[in-house]
């Protein structure tokens, strides 16, 4: 257990601490009028603060979870309309690596399950890939089942050990390879 603490304080501050950062910096550019471009900076700071929320949460059930806590709350969650959003949400960061978005949905279903949980961890996943993205990124939702691809994937975060622990205990297969992971939702 102190090792998954460890992990899991480590991925989490880090990531807090890079969205802090940029929040920040990006109102500090904004109070002083030092920037030309202030739609895009307004944009940096709504992306950091959602992402700096998701990180929260990630960490709360991370921490939860390596506390031995079971989540006990399940509803219904549509799978697609929750993946366009996160989409749309990291839509600046994907243009500012100059990724390439190959989204496919087909026949995309509705489970029920524990949706904050699978929410969460669900965006994480799919923003470490984004953050490693080497220029194209596949994401292809069919019935239950979220595949991502990744060009130049390069390290598996540690932390994904616990995000499949976090997910198998809600009924998610998530496996993962160095270019590519895949969640199976409700098996």
């Amino acid at each position: 257990m102190k090792t998954d603490v460890s992990t899991t304080y480590s991925y989490f501050s880090r990531h807090m601490r890079n969205c802090t950062a940029t929040i920040a910096t990006s109102v500090t550019l904004l109070a002083y009028r030092m920037s030309p471009d202030e739609p895009a900076l307004i944009n940096e700071v709504v992306e950091a603060s959602y992402l700096l929320d998701l990180f929260d949460a990630g960490m709360d059930i991370c921490f939860s979870h390596d506390m031995g806590k079971v989540p006990s709350y399940e509803d219904t969650y549509p799978l697609e309309p929750i993946l366009l959003h996160f989409m749309d949400q990291c839509k600046s960061l994907m243009s500012e690596r100059n990724i390439k978005l190959n989204l496919r949905i087909e026949n995309p279903a509705i489970i029920n399950a524990h949706v904050y949980e699978l929410r969460t961890i669900t965006n994480l996943i799919i923003y470490e890939m984004i953050l490693q993205t080497a220029g194209k990124l596949s994401v292809s939702l069919k019935n239950k089942t979220i595949t991502l691809a990744a060009e130049g994937f390069y390290d598996v975060p540690k932390v994904w050990e616990i995000f499949q622990e976090v997910l198998a205990t809600s009924g998610v297969r998530f496996t993962y390879s160095q270019e590519s992971c895949t969640l199976e939702f409700g098996v």
